[in-house]
């Protein structure tokens, strides 16, 4: 555990930092680090919403394009078609960031604690949430690209035998292993002001 105020280490249980900030409770108002699928499910809850904001505005733009005639030169083009829906993805992910702390999750809940005042809350203000946003997506970003790029030899060597993954196998492995990995980053992680941590039912910080 690290001290609220000036994030030195409080070892051996201590709960008084020599910085003089107190650490108010007992071990059960101490944090907890998310499993593998509690890690998932905070993750898939901001996941989803993003892609399928994603998938709607391409949706959209298709529909414009085929009733006013207006984008077909830049639907004819499946990279540029790509560039927009990683856009609109990260619009989505902004949009939706702060579902992670909106409301409790299953024996679990994800809680914003402002380090100057100790107070939590259930909600990001904009200025928190692009913090919390670009921590994320750059991430997500490096993320899958690496698994783009590990998908080439494996597609390399499989073609060998006639068979290829399939995108939608490569963008399941990034949700099943990046969420979950980025949410624990998250967790814990101290920014300028505040931090997110996990609390059991009942826990208190």
């Amino acid at each position: 555990m690290n001290c609220p105020g000036c994030g030195a280490p409080m070892l051996f249980g201590a709960t008084e930092c020599g910085c003089g900030c107190k650490q108010s409770g007992g071990p059960e108002s101490l944090p907890f680090e998310l499993s593998y699928w509690e890690a998932l499910r905070a993750y898939w809850r901001v996941y989803w919403p993003s892609q399928l904001f994603a998938a709607a505005a391409v949706v959209a733009l298709t529909i414009i394009a085929g009733v006013f005639g207006i984008g077909r030169a830049f639907l004819s083009s499946r990279g540029a078609v790509n560039l927009f829906a990683i856009a609109a993805s990260s619009i989505g992910l902004y949009l939706f960031v702060g579902r992670i702390v909106s409301r409790p999750y299953r024996h679990f809940s994800i809680q914003a604690l402002w380090t100057a005042s100790e107070a939590t809350t259930g909600s990001l203000p904009p200025s928190k949430r692009i913090q919390v946003w670009w921590f994320l997506l750059w991430r997500q970003s490096v993320g899958a690209w690496l698994a783009g790029m590990l998908s080439v030899p494996i597609n390399g060597l499989l073609s060998m035998f006639g068979f290829l993954l399939p995108t939608f196998i490569i963008t399941l492995a990034g949700v099943l292993v990046i969420g979950p990995v980025l949410l624990r980053m998250l967790i814990g992680h101290q920014f300028a002001e505040f931090r997110l941590e996990a609390r059991r039912p009942g826990q208190t910080i």
